[in-house]
């Protein structure tokens, strides 16, 4: 019961991810996100580990609201299921 709850929940989330970031206002702040943080163009790297480190953290959570919103939790689900 207990991972049932747990992927209800994850669903729910996902669900309010989705309806973040599909309404107008959403679009603007992630297609900012992505030009500001995403790092998909340019490399996370630089000489001093604080700032790599820094701009990694950055990344990361850029990459899990992309993540979240696109993870195929009907597979989970099935997986689980059997």
């Amino acid at each position: 019961m207990g991972e049932q709850s747990n992927l209800q929940e994850l669903k729910d989330l996902q669900q309010a991810y989705i309806r973040t970031f599909a309404s107008e206002h959403g679009q603007k702040v992630l297609a900012d996100l992505t030009k500001k943080y995403s790092f998909q163009d340019k490399t996370t790297f630089s000489s001093l580990p604080y700032d790599m480190s820094y701009n990694e953290g950055q990344r990361t959570v850029f990459l899990y609201i992309q993540n979240l919103m696109k993870r195929d939790l009907k597979a989970l689900e099935e997986r689980d299921a059997s």
